[in-house]
């Protein structure tokens, strides 16, 4: 669970703080989350003062699911949730990724001078003019260079995906 700010409210001068659980990824509607199916998700807006700065990086939701599986009755309930967008998630894992690339790659004739890491980064960054970005635009980056089979194999191993058609980088369902 986290604890986020949520509001303020001037005329009764209270702060609101919700609790959220949470998650990897937001559920698509009509798929099973938690205890039934996703009927409804909805993005909640944060106050935009807070506590801690790592809150920033979530988005919080409220996802309603139903369950038919309770006899003749239908439960319906709201689970209020945090998510922690695969594209900030990746940072953790990031430089593990990269060896792999390097791994994957360095046979590349474009990579025939590169003897680490470090110079398969100098060399992308070279090729591709990059001058940092997000994680996603990483991504893009070594897809447009590479193809996008071997990266997201590699992906893949942490749980996430590049999508070239949103440019998004996302959990694996």
């Amino acid at each position: 669970m986290i604890k986020i700010y949520m509001r303020y409210n001037d005329s009764t001068h209270t702060h609101y703080y919700n609790e959220f659980e949470k998650i990897k990824r937001v559920p698509k509607i009509g798929e099973f989350f938690i205890d039934g199916i996703a009927t409804e998700v909805h993005l909640l807006e944060k106050d935009c003062e807070q506590d801690n700065d790592d809150i920033y990086k979530y988005d919080c939701y409220a996802i309603k699911t139903i369950n038919e599986n309770n006899g003749d009755e239908e439960s319906v309930n709201v689970h209020v949730c945090a998510s922690y967008p695969a594209e900030y998630d990746y940072d953790q894992y990031a430089e593990d990724i990269n060896k792999k690339l390097f791994e994957a790659f360095r046979e590349s004739e474009i990579l025939k001078n590169c003897e680490d890491v470090s110079d398969f980064l100098d060399v992308i960054y070279e090729i591709s003019k990059w001058e940092g970005g997000s994680n996603a635009e990483y991504c893009e980056m070594i897809y447009k260079i590479f193809g996008i089979e071997k990266l997201n194999e590699i992906l893949k191993e942490y749980n996430y995906f590049y999508d070239e058609a949103s440019g998004n980088l996302d959990y694996i369902a």
